[in-house]
């Protein structure tokens, strides 16, 4: 059974693993690609020092260490499409998984929407607030 939580939800769920291993598919800020990783919190034995220039919290982000690639990671919570916690499924944003879809199905469009952009080669011009509820709005 699948159960939608919200960016809060995620972001408590995530941090009551206490490093125990969990998975997560969401739409990467930069490129627009789905990643599909495994990963943990609380690893301490690969830090090398130096303290990070924000907040994961300011820009909806939670730090992790993705066990394939053997390296940190930041997870933006509002691109997650699905958590899999302790063999359950967390469904996040419908909205987000239907424009990485729809963005799989274009042949010869790259759709932008779901990396907020705010131009989109698809579907024009698009409200940024909005994108960040995960709605797609053309601006008139």
């Amino acid at each position: 059974m699948n159960a939608y939580i919200d960016a809060k939800e995620a972001r408590q769920m995530i941090a009551e693993t206490h490093g125990k291993i969990f998975s997560v598919e969401f739409i990467k800020r930069t490129t627009g690609e789905l990643r599909k990783m495994t990963c943990r919190t609380e690893v301490t034995s690969k830090l090398k020092g130096g303290e990070k220039p924000y907040k994961d919290e300011d820009h909806q982000l939670v730090t992790v260490y993705d066990i394939h690639a053997e390296g940190y990671r930041t997870i933006p919570l509002e691109q997650v499409i699905r958590i899999k916690i302790d063999g359950r499924v967390y469904k996040m944003n419908p909205m987000i998984e239907k424009a990485f879809l729809e963005n799989q199905n274009q042949e010869t469009s790259k759709c932008t929407c779901h990396i907020g952009s705010g131009d989109c080669p698809v579907h024009g011009k698009l409200d940024k607030s909005e994108l960040r509820k995960g709605r797609k709005v053309r601006k008139p």
